[in-house]
């Protein structure tokens, strides 16, 4: 029976990454992606999150102020670790922000609430 075991623990870890999420690292986030929509006037931000474990929670919030350049939008964003038993595999964690109504940025800036030093800027792409 320990050998067994032990054979399922080596397989559980070495299952492949799907190639869309390849790029994000263990514990950090990427793939983000801004479209503005022309005709609905409608901004959507998305990206994922790669975790160990299962229960984390990703939001994005704007910034109550927009910064030094007003064609740059910025998030915040906010990571909330599982709080009791989690399940113990690599999980992504979609993440997404939506804006009606928006005016039209040219990029997007999102920044970690507890570290100046983790911050992504990315285009936004339009569509009609």
């Amino acid at each position: 029976m320990r050998t067994l075991f032990r054979s399922f623990v080596s397989v559980a870890f070495c299952f492949p990454l799907l190639a869309d999420q390849a790029s994000i690292p263990l514990g950090g986030c990427g793939d983000w992606k801004a479209v503005f929509n022309d005709h609905s006037r409608t901004l959507s931000v998305t990206g994922a999150c790669q975790f160990r474990t299962g229960g984390y929670t990703v939001t994005l919030v704007k910034a109550n102020r927009s910064g030094t350049k007003p064609a740059i939008l910025v998030l915040y964003k906010t990571i909330e670790e599982p709080s009791g038993m989690a399940i113990q595999q690599i999980s992504t964690v979609p993440v997404a922000y939506r804006e009606t109504n928006s005016k039209e940025y040219k990029q997007i800036e999102i920044r970690a609430r507890k570290s100046s030093k983790d911050r992504v800027l990315i285009e936004v792409t339009r569509e009609d």
